[in-house]
């Protein structure tokens, strides 16, 4: 590269998909630029602006670092420290999971089917970053959460984040392992707890497992360890009529359906994301 007085916006991100090019073409050019616009804090709509500038050498310098972090697998969103979810651009870091596209999908099913009476009063376990439990209440002004994680460096981030929507009278966080220190009762219990078993676990890539919490990816052994243990309280939690809604893993669609018919003595449904794999769990008090 040039001194750094004379590297262009445009040859920089040119010198980062280079490096970054074992990710592929396309991924390499969307996080090269989604990194420069961050050390620059421009956005996307103003980029064409600075293109052919110079950077300043801290932007330089800055920008470099995070190309090699990316190079050593860090994955994008902790290096940019935010995720697009739902309406929301919420902080992430390695105390919490990355929300994904999956998630979304609960979060848009769930209110389509509380579209004609909204729950009053949510219970959401495992909050991470906070993710489900602010963009509910987002959208139902009426709600209010309480938000379960048994990580207080999670519970932190959460903080923040609902603090960032000004949501903090109507969303309570709460370090509890389960239902251990909740108290009441909910029109709506959801969670996208940890599913993946210790097999499974030897196939997922690297970006996941080298960097994100354990905790949120490991579901024991077999990967429900957590839903057994949730099947044995959670009508102690659920208003008459309430609704249950999980996140589960794409092959456990079955096994749950058994379980919880089995120990709670209700009609589960099993729904399909958006790639055509059982991805959500649905059942009624």
């Amino acid at each position: 590269m040039k001194d750094t007085e004379k590297v262009t916006f445009k040859e920089a991100v040119l010198w980062g998909q280079d490096q970054l090019s074992f990710l592929g073409k396309r991924v390499a050019e969307r996080n090269a630029e989604d990194l420069i616009l961050h050390v620059s804090k421009v956005s996307l709509e103003n980029s064409f602006k600075i293109f052919s500038s110079s950077l300043k050498e801290k932007q330089w310098e800055d920008y470099r670092a995070l190309i090699f972090k990316a190079k050593e697998g860090v994955p994008l969103q902790y290096l940019l420290g935010t995720v697009p979810f739902m309406d929301c651009g919420l902080k992430v870091n390695p105390d919490v999971l990355i929300p994904r596209p999956e998630t979304e999908e609960l979060c848009e099913k769930i209110l389509k089917r509380c579209e004609e009476v909204p729950p009053q009063s949510i219970l959401d376990i495992g909050t991470g970053s906070g993710a489900i439990a602010i963009a509910l209440a987002q959208k139902w002004s009426d709600a209010n959460v309480v938000a379960l994680d048994i990580c207080e460096k999670a519970l932190r981030v959460a903080q923040f984040n609902v603090e960032k929507y000004d949501l903090s009278k109507r969303i309570k966080l709460l370090k509890s392992d389960l239902f251990d220190n909740c108290q009441g009762n909910f029109d709506l219990i959801v969670s996208n707890p940890p599913y993946i078993s210790e097999e499974e676990m030897e196939e997922v890539p690297s970006l996941v497992k080298d960097h994100e919490p354990m905790r949120a990816l490991l579901g024991g052994k077999s990967g429900i360890d957590i839903y057994e243990k949730f099947s044995k309280n959670v009508h102690d939690f659920l208003n008459k009529d309430g609704l249950v809604a999980l996140e589960i893993g794409e092959t456990q669609g079955d096994i749950l359906r058994i379980l919880f018919q089995n120990q709670l003595g209700v009609e589960v449904e099993v729904e399909k994301d958006m790639q055509g794999k059982e991805r959500f769990i649905f059942f009624t008090h």
